[in-house]
């Protein structure tokens, strides 16, 4: 018997511990690079865009081995749905917030090469979130309602 639980759990521990070596790796190598390529540009918003993400890519690799992983766990099709709807929503939460820090970062860039045309930016900035993550949340909505109903 526990020979059949261990034959039943190594794939699935071995795709998600894949999943964290590849963040790993994509964080080191290609995360790396994106960065330096946005230090040479002018341009502030690639900075935004790699500062943003560098945070959450492990996250998502993560998210997406424990999917994988999920699916080829020896359990019921219920408690794979669950699994999978805690996983979407923790995902879209995450790419909602990094939308978020990279919308605010930009319009902060186009606030202030303008250069005193608006007196304050906190509420353009402030806006710009609260629309992102209303988006995010409806997103959100959606995505669990579809479920319910399957």
């Amino acid at each position: 018997m526990d020979n059949e639980i261990v034959k039943n759990l190594i794939l699935p521990v071995s795709l998600a511990a894949g999943s964290f070596i590849a963040g790993l790796i994509f964080e080191k190598v290609i995360l790396e690079r994106l960065k330096k390529l946005a230090l040479k540009t002018r341009w502030k918003g690639g900075d935004l865009i790699a500062d943003a993400l560098n945070e959450y890519i492990m996250l998502w690799f993560i998210l997406g081995g424990v999917m994988i992983a999920a699916e080829n766990l020896p359990l019921k099709n219920a408690n794979i749905e669950i699994i999978d709807k805690v996983l979407i929503v923790v995902f879209i939460l995450s790419t909602t917030i990094v939308l978020s820090r990279i919308l605010t970062g930009m319009v902060e860039l186009s606030i202030r090469s303008t250069k005193s045309a608006f007196p304050s930016s906190s509420i353009f900035t402030n806006l710009t979130k609260v629309i992102v993550f209303l988006i995010g949340g409806l997103i959100r909505i959606d995505k669990v309602g579809r479920f319910a109903e399957q």
